[in-house]
């Protein structure tokens, strides 16, 4: 049985809600986690999610006004596990927060949940220009859930977080940004 058809708007819809919905969720993390390295994380992603809601307004707007895709330009390359840190070796006892384990593990839920969505749009959308923003924006996702899952067994293993320069970084990326007047893709 094939994968029901997403109709476009009503796809962007469910999309920005779930980028809002991620970005109040990285925030409330952010504020949970006692750890400087993983507010910044949780932050940086707070501000990631925010950036494709952006983006996907930005799209919505041109849809209504236009009824045409706009390209987006990304400020920065999208996070890559080549960047992560190599996993630390235990030391000592661990005393983990239960409930900064849990958001990690809520937020890899999430990113895999919208992967999942990302992908269906993609697949159902049958104008190639949004194919390619979906693409885009599964992509994304799926290197926000190796950034979870990489913290995550750092966590475990040694009771702190990581962090990248670009978590730290003033005016880090904070998504792509739409441009007003673009082009289409």
């Amino acid at each position: 049985m094939g994968r029901r058809r997403v109709d476009g708007l009503s796809a962007l819809r469910q999309a920005m809600e779930r980028e809002r919905r991620a970005s109040e969720f990285y925030l409330q993390a952010a504020h949970l986690v006692r750890d400087p390295s993983g507010k910044r994380t949780f932050s940086w992603l707070a501000r990631q999610e925010s950036g494709h809601l952006i983006c996907l307004q930005g799209q919505m707007s041109s849809l209504l006004e236009t009824g045409i895709w706009v390209m987006t330009e990304e400020s920065a390359a999208p996070i890559r596990t080549g960047e992560f840190p190599a996993s630390p070796e235990a030391r000592g006892p661990l005393h983990v927060n239960a409930s900064e384990v849990d958001a990690l593990r809520l937020a890899m839920i999430s990113e895999r949940e919208a992967i999942a969505f990302y992908q269906t749009a993609d697949e159902t959308t049958p104008d190639l220009s949004g194919k390619m923003v979906y693409r885009w924006l599964a992509n994304d996702e799926r290197g926000h859930l190796a950034l979870l899952e990489r913290e995550l067994e750092w966590l475990s293993r040694s009771g702190r977080y990581f962090s990248l320069p670009r978590f730290g970084e003033p005016g880090a990326w904070d998504g792509p940004e739409f441009r007003k007047g673009g082009r289409e893709l």
